[in-house]
């Protein structure tokens, strides 16, 4: 099983400035493709999978792979 999230960012873009043009949408979320940085994705997965891991009360010591 895999879960995934997905993010239709040309629809994003045009539901949050539904006055753009197609163009204008299509050249905005291109350049947010591109340069798109999902440290910041990562970062909240990991605050996440912590905040749900302690409410479960799943051990994650020595689990997350970094050597000691």
């Amino acid at each position: 099983m895999s879960f995934k999230i997905k993010l239709n960012v040309d629809r994003t873009v045009r539901d949050l400035y539904p006055g753009l043009t197609r163009n204008e949408v299509y050249i905005i979320s291109e350049q947010i493709e591109e340069n798109w940085d999902y440290s910041n994705l990562i970062d909240e997965v990991k605050t996440l999978t912590e905040q749900y891991a302690k409410a479960d009360k799943i051990d994650l010591e020595g689990k997350d792979g970094v050597a000691e």
